[in-house]
């Protein structure tokens, strides 16, 4: 993609990639080849599904690892690793595009971003696009990366913003899609004050979708109506969000980096590594499990992180 023209004095975006993993299940647990677990995938309704994503230096992915490097535990239990996969594949993305008047003159620059996680994202990705204000388009039908940045390019922005609501009706689109893979791009610029829910009920919400979220956040306050406070706090939820998920949050401050950020999103989606585990606590009880993954000390002779989402309520 070329560089882009022109470099943005304060930087406005907020990006969020929600992944929601899938749970399968089978009669019989899957040992040996990806062909086999592939097999179990289809048909497995309680294992539990875990997308994980192992770095190194400056944010550098770990390839290559496989399934018995790594270890799972629930509630500090050790888990037997059913299901392990490296395999790159086509996502369902939810595009959540913020149309509130703080977004005036940023359609361009936000097309750019589209344009350049598209250019860096899956050859099948399909599509679909919620934008919203004070209130919530109804969603646009599955389309190609071309057409949803021409349907981007025509918004309007105005209004107030209503970010949480935007995010649960997008969430409930997710599940008609396709792909096993799905993920969820929100650009804004972070605030929400027109929401019915609230960040509790939100956080709720994405713990029993089993989703991560990656967001890429504002710098510096947008404009004069944004108080220094309000765009920290911003950020802080942001970080807590992606944090419990499994994701991870970038606050960029140049164009450069900005490329370099949405360009990390796309590629971790696409090399991703999902791991699937049958709970040793069978009970339905929907009581919170914490789960933790690991990759064994002596595989890797680096400092890493591994990230995962955080747990799963066991619902019956």
């Amino acid at each position: 993609m070329k560089k882009w023209q022109n470099r943005l004095t304060s930087l406005w975006l907020v990006a969020a990639l929600v992944m929601i993993p899938s749970g399968v299940k089978s009669q019989h647990p899957a040992k040996g080849s990806n062909r086999t677990d592939e097999a179990v995938m289809k048909i497995r309704t309680d294992l539990v599904s875990l997308s994980v994503v192992v770095t190194g230096r400056e944010g550098r992915l770990i390839p290559g690892l496989q399934r018995d490097d790594f270890e799972v535990y629930e509630n500090k239990v050790r888990q037997q690793i059913e299901y392990f996969s490296d395999e790159d594949q086509p996502a369902t993305i939810g595009i959540i595009f913020d149309m509130s008047g703080s977004m005036k003159g940023r359609i361009p620059q936000s097309r750019n971003a589209l344009q350049y996680f598209a250019e860096a994202g899956h050859p099948e990705d399909e599509y679909f696009l919620v934008s919203f204000n004070h209130r919530i388009s109804e969603p646009v039908e599955m389309v190609d990366s071309q057409a949803l940045l021409r349907r981007v390019n025509m918004l309007t922005p105005h209004g107030d913003t209503a970010l949480y609501d935007a995010i649960h009706e997008a969430l409930g689109r997710l599940r008609q899609s396709r792909h096993r893979k799905r993920a969820l791009l929100i650009i804004s610029d972070g605030a929400d004050n027109h929401s019915r829910s609230g960040m509790s009920e939100l956080r709720r919400q994405l713990r029993e979708a089993g989703i991560a979220i990656y967001a890429i956040g504002a710098n510096e306050p947008t404009s004069s109506s944004c108080a220094r406070l309000c765009h920290f706090e911003a950020q802080a939820r942001l970080e807590s969000l992606a944090a419990m998920t499994g994701g991870n949050a970038f606050f960029p401050h140049s164009v450069e980096s900005l490329e370099n950020a949405v360009s990390q999103i796309a590629t971790e989606l696409r090399r991703q590594y999902s791991l699937g585990y049958v709970s040793t606590q069978p009970a339905q009880d929907g009581a919170w499990r914490q789960i933790k993954v690991r990759v064994k000390s002596d595989i890797v002779k680096e400092k890493i992180s591994v990230r995962a989402r955080e747990g799963y309520f066991a619902a019956p």
